[in-house]
């Protein structure tokens, strides 16, 4: 389990106050009712400390985000895994590519390895599977560290 970051912290009580204000809940002890039983609900525990910081955090913080009437922050973190994964997988093409659109770089390179069928349809990364998109993460580092050994030996 990966511990919750103090920046995940900071975003949580942020929105937490937000779907606060919204429930007209002003009490301490309505608030910290509140703010248990989304984390039993959504997460399992009592604490926030022991909210995982990748699955849990998501599913905790888009409960309190729809709760504050965020939607659109709400669905952001409705893609959870796939999310960070696009991250990761941007970040490396990003090396690769320079300055410019990555999206058809790794589309390209998603073709490959087997991960995308339909052509021309506005590929999007939630067409594969953390598995597969760990491939193309694994394909594109490998590319990066080429790269590094190639400029260091230049």
């Amino acid at each position: 389990m990966k511990p919750i970051s103090g920046m995940q912290m900071r975003r949580f009580w942020r929105s937490f106050s937000a779907a606060c204000r919204q429930q007209g809940l002003a009490a301490h002890e309505e608030r910290e009712e509140y703010r248990k039983r989304v984390l039993r609900e959504e997460a399992g525990v009592e604490s926030l400390r022991d909210v995982d910081g990748l699955s849990g955090f998501d599913r905790v913080i888009q409960r309190v985000e729809s709760d504050a009437g965020n939607w659109e922050r709400a669905i952001s973190f409705s893609q959870g895994d796939w999310g960070r994964m696009r991250h990761k997988i941007e970040a490396a093409a990003q090396k690769i590519v320079g300055v410019g659109e990555v999206r058809p770089y790794v589309e390209a390179l998603a073709r490959k390895l087997g991960c995308v069928v339909a052509r021309g349809c506005g590929w999007d990364y939630s067409d594969c599977s953390l598995q597969q998109l760990r491939k193309v993460l694994a394909a594109l580092e490998k590319q990066v560290k080429r790269l590094e050994r190639k400029s260091v030996a230049a």
